[in-house]
């Protein structure tokens, strides 16, 4: 018995790919950030006094890939919502992604 044919191109299940690949790309960027920048400013041993560009640009680096995700999740949510509800083509319309 043949497996049935997945068709990745359905509308519906489109534009909650594209949220979700934006979202993975977003959570790479927090973890750059968040993860390896600051680590090697904890090597380095680099306080606020020694280095505040760098630190503040870094933290702002975060904050936004984490407001970014916050976004998503919820814009994910109301695609997912709207999907169940059979209304998935107002949300089609208004994303031009």
């Amino acid at each position: 018995m043949a497996a049935p044919e997945y068709d990745c191109r359905a509308s519906s299940l489109h534009t909650s790919l594209q949220i979700m690949r934006v979202l993975a790309l977003v959570d790479m960027v927090a973890i750059l950030c968040d993860g390896t920048l600051f680590g090697i400013q904890m090597l380095q041993g680099a306080v606020f006094c020694s280095h505040k560009i760098f630190i503040v640009m870094n933290g702002f680096g975060g904050y936004a890939a984490w407001n970014v995700s916050s976004c998503l999740c919820v814009f994910l949510v109301v695609n997912r919502i709207l999907e169940m509800a059979g209304k998935e083509k107002w949300f089609q319309e208004s994303l031009l992604i």
